[in-house]
């Protein structure tokens, strides 16, 4: 147990030198147990330059192949989670309409709008914390030393120092935060955005709804061929009417959970932050694992706790 407690540390552990990961395997473990050999050379082997790129560029690629594969099943009428949520999103609209439940339509979409605007507000905070290290870090005076030496270019003036690689390397980190935050509020923001129109939109269709009703009965009954009389009432007319809105709130459900989406993924870009590339993938493995639960169609998911 204790020699499994050794090897996840310094799987997480991102030292400078692999004579540190060394010296802290001696003092944790005993001597001659026989641990010592082995969680050293697992150290000194993820502490490679290149493993911890390749730990990664492999966590990244995790993600995109999921989410590639994911667009891929919707596309061929797969449902999902979000598929099944943005169309009954869609039908919730058009039972709005129909039942002129405005007062519930209301209270629900500012719900959802305040949840979207705290979110979007969250993102923009931490967007914002971020933005500010990485421009102190820029200040540093590797940081100027890099650039005056013309970065990390093919025929610069000097090769770069451990110092500056490890700064670009916080700048890929922080980057990586950064970027995936400012995504995630900027689709709450539409999320909330959508929701807004949809409150103005749901009384003007159903004014216009009542409108059409009223131009189709002054015009009198339409026979067709065979003499029968379409259908006249609210579910015939409101209906392409309420398709508008509930288009929108299709869009909303999909600009909220691509929201959350890209707030998972800075979850997982944080824990390359914190614990190095190791634990990166790691991370990524789990993520994976944990969003192909959530994508699932909410029928699947019911059906997987009742089994």
């Amino acid at each position: 147990m204790r020699s499994l407690i050794v090897a996840v540390l310094l799987f997480a552990a991102t030292p400078p030198t692999a004579a540190a990961m060394l010296t802290a395997s001696a003092a944790l473990v005993p001597t001659g147990a026989g641990f010592a050999a082995p969680a050293a050379a697992a150290a000194v082997f993820c502490s490679r330059p290149a493993v911890r790129a390749f730990a990664a560029c492999a966590g990244a690629s995790l993600h995109a192949a999921y989410h590639v594969r994911l667009a891929r099943r919707e596309e061929k009428g797969v449902p999902t989670w979000r598929t099944q949520q943005a169309l009954t999103r869609a039908r919730w609209a058009v039972h709005v309409l129909n039942t002129e439940g405005y007062l519930y339509a209301v209270q629900t979409l500012r719900n959802a709008i305040t949840a979207n605007t705290f979110l979007a507000s969250t993102q923009i905070s931490l967007f914002t914390l971020t933005v500010g290290f990485l421009w102190q870090s820029s200040q540093s005076p590797a940081a100027l030393a890099l650039t005056a030496a013309g970065g990390l270019v093919p025929g610069a003036a000097c090769a770069p120092s451990p110092a500056q690689l490890a700064l670009v390397r916080i700048f890929l980190q922080f980057g990586s935060v950064a970027t995936l935050l400012l995504c995630s509020a900027y689709q709450f923001l539409q999320s909330a955005r959508l929701m807004t129109h949809a409150g103005f939109m749901f009384p003007v269709a159903a004014m216009d709804g009542r409108e059409a009703e009223a131009r189709a009965a002054a015009a009198g009954p339409v026979t067709g061929g065979g003499g029968i009389e379409p259908e006249d009432g609210p579910s015939s007319t409101a209906v392409p009417i309420a398709s508008t809105v509930g288009d929108v709130m299709r869009r909303s459900e999909l600009t909220q959970w691509a929201g959350l989406r890209f707030l998972y993924l800075a979850a997982n870009a944080a824990v390359w932050v914190v614990g190095g590339e190791i634990c990166f993938f790691v991370a990524a493995v789990a993520m994976v694992r944990f969003l192909s639960k959530i994508d699932r169609a909410p029928g699947a998911v019911v059906s997987t706790v009742v089994g």
